[in-house]
């Protein structure tokens, strides 16, 4: 290839992928080879991203029919949950009978340095043995050319790349792909209302304080709004509620033409009783925010589906985090890996939990819903800690208000 692969693990992780996809600098293929003969190297992988089929980013060799040997730093910003391997391949546009495409189980290195270069070698363990024969992974014929090829065609195009980056926002609102969750086991779960009608999540951080994104009470006079704890089913009159209005809200910078700090914290009127079904989340502390490849959950009552209905109780959905694939620590990001699910138009404000702390609020969505490639977008509480700590400890003052019984509510 062009330029030395020593060099790709010094740059800027964004630098790191355009060089990868094919974004302003295009080292893209073998410099002075030709063609190779079909399938004359069949021990050949090709590393590429779940969603986005035949875009190659990485080679690697099979070693084993359970086991490909590559590059450490092809991993090293990309989260293994999203990447196929394919072997078989010689045209990577063409759907060739001979591939065979695998997940990705499990990865092994072996103390990977980034800033020296060293030990840049990654082991990948398959999902299932590959299948050896003559043109998948045999013995290669003698006689038979050294080189093979990059195609400029499986790069992932410049304008994707920036689109993936820096594409224009579309504010989240339901859960697409999602489950049902198990009554109340996100007991710090609160839906936001106006009118009887579900619009918003939030997250109950104290007894009287809510944390939601700012996007959703953006404009809103805050005297129609409901705070509605220990819901499941937003149809039926659950006796499990708790139904608060809002005494007054806090922000911190919000910026509705970007999208930053899309957070807003929100004081009710009274304080939470608290038991199994009504519970204070746990937060980060500041600055210890979640990494790439973290399996966390999003949660929300929004539609199933851009033209599908809302449901009826809570929805869950599991996601990895994939922050290097957005704007570098403005939000938290995710997808699903190998099929289409996400959040979309109803689920803003909602928490993403990671590993028991609520890592991110719900902010929103690029392509449209669930789409498969881009990734879902969550305002990252762990850069806002020290704030919101600063909010409770300062306006935690009011007398203690029992909250209205839900069969007086209008809901």
């Amino acid at each position: 290839m062009a330029g030395s692969h020593r060099s790709l693990s010094r740059v800027h992780p964004f630098l790191l992928l355009a060089l990868v996809f094919g974004g302003a600098v295009q080292a893209s293929q073998i410099v002075g080879g030709h063609e190779a003969q079909p399938h004359s190297r069949p021990y050949m992988a090709s590393l590429q991203l779940s969603r986005s089929p035949g875009n190659h980013f990485c080679g690697g060799t099979l070693i084993h029919r359970r086991f490909v040997l590559t590059a450490a730093h092809c991993l090293q910003d990309i989260p293994w949950q999203l990447v196929t391997v394919v072997l078989g391949a010689h045209d990577l546009q063409s759907q060739e009978p001979e591939q065979q495409k695998f997940t990705i189980t499990q990865i092994f290195q072996n103390n990977y340095n980034p800033e020296e270069s060293l030990n840049d070698v990654l082991l990948i363990q398959l999902n299932r043995p590959a299948s050896l024969g003559e043109k998948g992974c045999g013995e290669p014929p003698e006689h038979s050319p050294t080189m093979t090829p990059s195609p400029s065609s499986s790069r992932l195009p410049a304008s994707m790349l920036l689109a993936l980056l820096l594409g224009g926002p579309v504010l989240a609102s339901e859960i697409v792909g999602g489950r049902p969750a198990q009554a109340h086991a996100w007991p710090f779960m609160v839906s936001l209302q106006r009118r009887g009608g579900h619009f918003c999540g939030a997250t109950l951080i104290a007894r009287n304080f809510l944390m939601s994104a700012a996007h959703c009470v953006n404009g809103l006079n805050i005297r129609s709004v409901q705070a509605v704890l220990g819901a499941h089913n937003l149809r039926r009159k659950e006796p499990t509620r708790q139904i608060f209005s809002v005494q007054r809200i806090f922000e911190n910078g919000f910026d509705p033409t970007r999208l930053v700090n899309d957070i807003v914290i929100i004081q009710l009127n009274g304080s939470a009783t608290i038991n199994t079904n009504v519970q204070v989340a746990q937060l980060p502390a500041q600055g210890r925010g979640v990494v790439n490849g973290t399996q966390c959950l999003a949660m929300g009552w929004g539609r199933l589906g851009t033209n599908r209905p809302a449901p009826n109780v809570l929805q869950e959905l599991n996601v990895t985090v994939v922050t290097n694939f957005c704007r570098n620590r403005l939000n938290v990001c995710t997808l699903v890996p190998q099929r289409r699910a996400g959040i979309c138009f109803g689920d803003s404000g909602g928490p993403l939990v990671c590993n028991g702390l609520v890592q991110g609020i719900d902010s929103f969505i690029r392509g449209g819903c669930g789409s498969g490639f881009f990734p879902d977008a969550f305002a990252p509480v762990a850069e806002f800690a020290d704030w919101i700590n600063s909010i409770i400890r300062s306006h935690d003052n009011h007398p203690h208000i029992h909250p209205r019984d839900p069969e007086s509510s209008n809901d």
